[in-house]
């Protein structure tokens, strides 16, 4: 059946389901994404809010003009918004989007914070996610921080402005309850990171400082190691260039672990990787170090929920182990 040449809005609601579903490809509509069915006509996409019995509360739209405005005059709760543009949502007034729990906007410039920060101090009751890849202009983001005390993910990927003392102070003073912080591919002073992180937000289970060179240090780990303990469930920290020894063994020892990444940190002992606590872990990648049979065959030991282990371009582990450990 093609919905092309239907009328949807007449269809009882077990036949819609299945002929909307079937057409998009996906498997429910409690996720609902703009972006599936900007390639079909506007009538379908309509069709499909129209319907009683879709219901759309939790939605994750791609903010798409031809359907923004459409969708706010229905009365349409947007919980997870993606805006691509911000044109299409500076002249939303005050009623308009205010429950929202997951916001996200890349390559924020700061015309871009001109407009976001208002939106942020009206859903200031609700958000709990932020993500921003790539920002341009942080000073203009930082009075959103003080909007946002129920924050408890924030991703701030591939940012080129650098987070000194005084930026994370204004940052993390605001979200003490944030769980999950993503600074891939960042540029920070790590000893400043770390000790407001420390301070200022107690209830951290996951961290995430892939690719950022040099700047993040054993004693930093130590640090993190000592403040979190059992608490700390996911780390990664790939291409680590200065960590050695002390960083990572007290991670391994202190903290009950599921996911950790340890991809191309090259100058890792053998008694970093013998110390990493396996007994929760559930993915684990160590492609490109220089861990050896003894220390990989001690960690997978223990590892009785391990799903997921990486091993690629490591060179002094031995085909016969990878045999065995497949066994």
């Amino acid at each position: 059946m093609n919905p092309d040449n239907v009328d949807l809005i007449s269809l009882p609601t077990d036949v819609w389901r299945q002929v909307i579903l079937q057409y998009l490809g996906i498997k429910d509509l409690s996720c609902l994404d703009c972006a599936i069915v900007r390639r079909y006509h506007r009538g379908l996409f309509l069709s499909i809010l129209s319907h009683p019995s879709c219901v759309i509360n939790g939605s994750k739209l791609r903010l798409e003009a031809s359907y923004f405005e459409w969708i706010l005059s229905r009365g349409i709760s947007i919980r997870q918004l993606h805006i691509v543009d911000v044109e299409n949502v500076r002249n939303l007034h005050d009623g308009q989007v205010s429950s929202i729990e997951y916001l996200r906007k890349d390559y924020l410039g700061e015309e871009d914070c001109i407009t976001l920060v208002p939106l942020i101090e009206r859903n200031s009751s609700t958000i709990t996610t932020f993500i921003s890849h790539s920002i341009y202009y942080f000073p203009g983001l930082l009075p959103a921080f003080q909007n946002m005390p129920h924050l408890t993910h924030l991703d701030m990927s591939n940012s080129s402005y650098i987070l000194e003392r005084g930026i994370c102070d204004r940052i993390f003073r605001h979200i003490p309850q944030l769980k999950v912080l993503n600074l891939t591919g960042c540029a920070y002073n790590a000893r400043d990171l770390v000790v407001s992180l420390i301070e200022n937000c107690r209830n951290v289970e996951e961290l995430y400082f892939d690719c950022n060179a040099n700047q993040l240090k054993d004693s930093h780990l130590v640090a993190l190691a000592q403040s979190y303990n059992t608490q700390l469930k996911s780390v990664r920290m790939a291409r680590s260039k200065m960590l050695n020894y002390s960083g990572v063994s007290r991670i391994g020892r202190n903290c009950v672990l599921t996911h950790l990444s340890l991809q191309d940190v090259r100058n890792l002992s053998q008694i970093a990787f013998e110390s990493i606590n396996s007994t929760c872990l559930q993915t684990l990648n160590l492609s490109s170090t220089g861990i050896s049979d003894v220390a990989l065959a001690k960690i997978v030991k223990n590892a009785e929920h391990l799903t997921h282990l990486n091993l690629t371009e490591c060179s002094q582990v031995a085909d016969c182990i990878l045999i065995l450990l497949a066994e």
